[in-house]
């Protein structure tokens, strides 16, 4: 058998070393050496055969020629790159394996005689590895033999750790994950950290075996003294990975540890996890969650742990949660009544936690009935879950019903006038209190909803007077928002139709904005209340402003419908906003501008004299409280502008009398 060695000029009696050196004649080598001291060079050299490189040293290792390794060693010790020279060689099972060492070859060949003198005489680094140490590489090709050596003779520490990917683990994490039963127990019984954690998930090697299905390793590591409910930092257990994981075997046997009231609410959580998960193939998932409810059923029962729940409700249809296996059984085969198994079970345990990941599977659900036009139930549900947002005092709105109502109008469907005020009156609940600019809207939106369910002909008049004393109700409070906007400001603005962003589509083609009919529904039923002449905080426009300078979508009659509508119940035209505008000004069209004037009167003796007020630049600001009547009537009136102090003002008087 003939070598290649790298170097081309190195003539054929370094093949014949290589000969040498693979038969371990070591009498030869020597004689050779004593002949040509400078030979030892060709102990530096790589040589290639096949599809195998390597050195010397390696080619010694390999076939456990310990006296050729002490030669080599002794004629190359002050070179350090032979001992840790690299090559690429075929382990014992055949597999090409990169970047070995000659400690590696020795090693792999069990000739630990040669690798003792390679550690002790070469100082080989025992963490030199083809990619981790020596030692894990020994874990990961499932070589006790080479774990046995490396920890006994105190090469290896069991205790130590490396880094893969994210997580830095532990000699035992890894025989957890890969089911290394005899390397594990031999590791445990050597001192291994049995609850070792990585650094940043804090997984255990009991959380990796149960992950991983390895049922002899939670077994062994159980019954050792591993804890059983640690959890991850994402508050995971093993029992709850062992569950998503669908390791049922391991699941039953950690609950024989622990099976306390939290131990069975994060299995069952565990469960429904599996019905609310998105995917088409629903029947493999509804049985993995049957499954794991019966363990849990069973053992509740086992270890005297009965389930409480709650009464049956409208929101889930009058359904209870199963306590029973017998009642798990005849619903085993019904998806729907599964997924409602699996909501109920969330409530249960999510809501005294205050965890806000109970709400998304309730919405999404919420908006399947009403695809489904199950309306009623869906607004059970959607209902319910408002109050359970408010109760964990968390942020909610209404624009979800909003969408239900326009879907039910889109599809002319009549709605509920008894249901729709039920939704109506929660924008007095204490969550809609805040007067944020998105509340303000949906209670515009549910204004104008109103408007088209007081149009239909079944509508009696009990709950015809219903809707308006809402309507007075509402105006009652003069809700503004942070700019300060009306109610009757928002109905009359385009950009309420654009601030639709909840299933815009569906929305936007029932409610159209400027509305009339929302409007007249406030200035009707609302006037007692409503400021007509009311502004914004930002550019002090009034709701004639708001219409005069917005466009309408389809039918212009609504724009001056809604225009003579706030002029009849007493709107000033002649009002100016911060610019110093009137609604004649900013007014977008002809038609509009024409219509504002032929409105205009002979102009009362007030609007004159706080004109000439503001015209001359009379300050007025000291004179009295700014939350008069007076001050707000003066500044509508152009006071807007900045003026003159009073004190200017007499001086001019003064020069001009002169």
């Amino acid at each position: 058998m003939n070598v290649t060695f790298t170097n081309k000029d190195i003539s054929k009696i370094l093949n014949e070393f290589y000969q040498l050196v693979r038969h371990g004649r070591l009498t030869e080598i020597e004689a050779y050496l004593h002949k040509k001291p400078d030979a030892y060079h060709m102990f530096l050299v790589t040589g290639v055969l096949h599809d195998e490189s390597f050195s010397l040293l390696m080619l010694a290792a390999l076939n456990g020629h310990d006296g050729v390794v002490r030669l080599i060693l002794n004629r190359t010790l002050a070179d350090r790159k032979n001992i840790e020279q690299e090559g690429c060689v075929r382990d014992m099972k055949g597999y090409l394996t990169k970047n070995v060492t000659a400690l590696w070859c020795a090693l792999d060949r069990r000739h630990f005689r040669v690798a003792r003198t390679l550690i002790d005489l070469g100082g080989a680094d025992i963490n030199h590895g083809p990619r981790f140490s020596l030692f894990v590489n020994a874990i990961m090709r499932r070589r006790f033999d080479i774990v046995y050596y490396l920890v006994e003779n105190g090469y290896a520490d069991v205790n130590q750790s490396v880094v893969n990917g994210n997580y830095n683990i532990s000699s035992l994490f890894l025989c957890a994950i890969r089911g290394l039963t005899e390397i594990a127990a031999y590791l445990i019984a050597r001192g291994a950290n049995i609850d070792y954690q990585t650094p940043t998930s804090h997984l255990t090697p009991l959380f990796a075996a149960a992950r991983c299905g390895h049922f002899a390793i939670v077994h062994l590591l159980v019954s050792k003294g591993a804890s059983s409910n640690v959890k991850t930092s994402s508050d995971i257990t093993p029992l709850m990975v062992a569950a998503k994981h669908d390791h049922l075997n391991t699941v039953e046997f950690l609950l024989r540890y622990h099976h306390d009231e939290t131990t069975f609410d994060d299995l069952e959580l565990t469960a429904s996890v599996f019905m609310l998960t998105n995917g088409d193939d629903l029947s493999p998932r509804a049985e993995k969650m049957i499954n794991l409810l019966r363990i849990s059923l069973r053992a509740r029962i086992l270890f005297n742990r009965p389930k409480i729940v709650s009464q049956a409700i409208p929101a889930y249809d009058n359904q209870r949660e199963c306590q029973y296996e017998s009642e798990l059984d005849q619903i085993a085969h019904d998806n729907g009544r599964l997924y409602v198994e699996a909501l109920l079970i969330r409530e249960r345990i999510l809501l005294p936690r205050k965890d806000a990941e109970l709400f998304q599977p309730l919405l999404e659900h919420a908006i399947v009935l009403a695809e489904r036009a199950e309306f009623d139930l869906c607004l059970n549900l959607m209902i319910h879950t408002f109050y359970l947002y408010q109760q964990m005092e968390l942020c909610t709105g209404l624009h979800r019903f909003v969408w239900m109502f326009c879907r039910m109008l889109g599809a002319n469907m009549p709605i509920n006038p008894t249901r729709f005020l039920e939704v109506c009156r929660l924008v007095f609940e204490p969550s809609q209190q805040n007067t944020n600019e998105v509340n303000m809207v949906n209670t515009v939106y549910l204004v104008a909803i109103a408007a088209k369910v007081l149009e239909q002909t079944a509508l009696c008049n009990q709950d015809r007077h219903s809707i308006i004393q809402w309507i007075r109700d509402l105006s009652r409070e003069q809700r503004r928002t942070e700019k300060q906007e009306t109610l009757l400001h928002l109905t009359v603005d385009i950009q309420t139709y654009w601030n639709i962003d909840y299933r815009a589509a569906e929305v936007r083609r029932v409610l159209k904005f400027p509305n009339l009919a929302a409007t007249r529904l406030l200035v009707c039923y609302g006037m007692r209340w409503i400021d007509l002449d009311a502004v914004d905080q930002v550019q002090r426009n009034t709701a004639l402003h708001n219409i005069s300078q917005s466009w309408m979508y389809d039918d212009s009659k609504d724009k001056k419908s809604i225009i003579e509508l706030l002029i009849n119940a007493g709107a000033h035209i002649d009002f100016v906003n911060a610019n110093g505008y009137t609604p004649i000004d900013v007014a977008t069209d002809d038609e509009t501008r024409t219509l504002l004037r032929s409105k205009q009167v002979f102009p009362r003796l007030k609007c004159l004299c706080a004109r000439a007020i503001s015209d001359e630049r009379i300050a007025f600001d000291g004179l009295w409280p700014m939350s008069t009547p007076m001050h707000t009537f003066l500044r509508l009136h152009g006071g807007f502008k900045r003026k003159r102090s009073v004190s200017d003002h007499s001086s001019i008087s003064r020069d001009q009398i002169n």
